[in-house]
């Protein structure tokens, strides 16, 4: 994964250096999810003042291989190899 910034206050911005072996990725309002080719999840952004917790950045185990993701504003979803989909984030934008 190749990425850059021009503001240095953005370096949050940028993936974790040698990332590799990245099949897919999505972009929410100010975090990025990367799916991995063995079907883990990587996300790293800055912080947001509107989320309530930044557990947007802490991504849970998951009992499968995660085949997809998508980032939101303060919560993403990941769709496992089951076709189960996880939310996880900001719990109030993961309820039920």
């Amino acid at each position: 994964v190749v990425a850059w910034v021009t503001d240095p206050d953005y370096e949050d911005a940028l993936p974790p250096e040698g990332t590799s072996g990245v099949k897919s990725m999505s972009l929410g309002w100010t975090h990025t999810l990367l799916v991995t080719t063995a079907g883990t999840v990587l996300a790293y952004g800055q912080e947001a003042e509107e989320c309530e917790t930044d557990d947007r950045y802490t991504v849970p185990e998951f009992s499968h291989r995660v085949t997809a993701v998508a980032a939101g504003r303060c919560h993403s979803l990941a769709l496992l190899e089951t076709g189960d989909v996880v939310c996880f984030g900001d719990e109030e934008w993961c309820e039920d």
